[in-house]
């Protein structure tokens, strides 16, 4: 009976040590609150969410698939007036936390002492703008010249485009290993980005479009390698004709310097983070070209060159201003602001 006493007492000690830990848990929780991030008056682009742990009041700016943040101000106050603001309206510069984003996010987070005690007014603005997946369309000559024979290249191909919507020289890689193409020589083609639905027809493994989009962002060459040396462009040329045709080209006099660990290793970096992936403003995308060749200037003999691919930037859509959603100012303008209470 003795022992039977002794353990239970020491389950009633346990039962009584979590229900203290419980209430001291419930006690230190701390408060949340979300809220629509809104862009032009009228488009819901992201949520702006405001947690704190006592001390310090953490607000992050969060903006949906395909728009990015340029830049976010923030001020909070303990009073509405405690805002910059000039005839009612809020002046983002003269906020006490700011940030320019350049390369732009879609995440970001502020964390800043809480000021006081009590009701908090918070004013959060972000420069918003979206990222379009549409390239020029049209008809272009273009010429090639291959980056070996250069020092400084970062891409396997220079391509000179003529055209009305496309200009100047333009890096780029070839997608078909079994083909070739001519330095030197007027091709005409069209333009198909590789974020159009169309675009998948044209090359063996179209759903992998998104993974050489992905790695041409990374800046790749130069950086140092896991397995040794740095990348090259010949690295990322044979990652890209894997990803695209299946193979690699390891009789291309053209290729320079590459390692089939190292293209391998752009290759698993893709599969792991490129899925989906599109570049933001102020990033690159592919576009393919798919070259013929008159050879005689008079059309009795058309020529399809090696399908190639130019680097762009990104064109991107209008930029708007947004606020985290709450009333209004007493201004003219639309911004807004939201309270939070520790």
């Amino acid at each position: 009976m003795l022992k039977k006493e002794k353990i239970s007492l020491k389950w009633s000690n346990l039962a009584f040590l979590f229900v203290i830990v419980f209430l001291i848990s419930a006690s230190t929780s701390f408060a949340s609150y979300t809220t629509d991030l809104i862009a032009g008056q009228n488009y819901d682009v992201g949520d702006v969410t405001v947690w704190d742990d006592g001390t310090y009041l953490y607000v992050k700016y969060q903006t949906i698939f395909g728009w990015y943040m340029s830049a976010t101000h923030l001020h909070v106050a303990t009073t509405l007036k405690g805002i910059p603001q000039a005839n009612g309206n809020p002046i983002p510069g003269r906020f006490a936390y700011k940030t320019n984003h350049n390369p732009m996010v879609s995440e970001f987070t502020y964390k800043v002492k809480i000021p006081g005690s009590g009701m908090l007014y918070i004013a959060t603005h972000a420069d918003t703008c979206t990222s379009l997946k549409t390239s020029p369309s049209g008809t272009v000559n273009l010429s090639t010249q291959f980056g070996v024979k250069l020092t400084g290249w970062d891409s396997y191909i220079k391509v000179y485009v003529n055209g009305l919507v496309l200009n100047g020289y333009y890096e780029g890689f070839c997608i078909e290993p079994d083909k070739g193409i001519f330095s030197n020589i007027s091709y005409t083609s069209g333009l198909t980005s590789t974020y159009d639905p169309s675009a998948a027809i044209l090359v063996t493994y179209g759903q992998n479009l998104d993974l050489v989009n992905f790695i041409l962002n990374q800046d790749l060459v130069g950086k140092n390698s896991i397995s040794g040396g740095q990348y090259t462009f010949g690295d990322i040329q044979q990652a890209i004709w894997m990803l695209v045709a299946g193979t690699y080209k390891t009789n291309d006099p053209q290729i320079g310097l590459w390692s089939p660990a190292r293209a391998q290793e752009i290759i698993d970096l893709a599969n792991m983070y490129g899925e989906g992936y599109v570049p933001p403003p102020g990033g690159v995308m592919a576009v393919i070209l798919c070259p013929k060749w008159d050879v005689f200037g008079d059309g009795t003999l058309i020529l399809d060159m090696q399908k190639i691919i130019i680097i762009v930037p990104v064109p991107y859509g209008g930029c708007e201003t947004a606020w985290g959603k709450g009333p209004g100012f007493s201004g003219k303008n639309w911004a807004m602001y939201f309270t939070y209470t520790p």
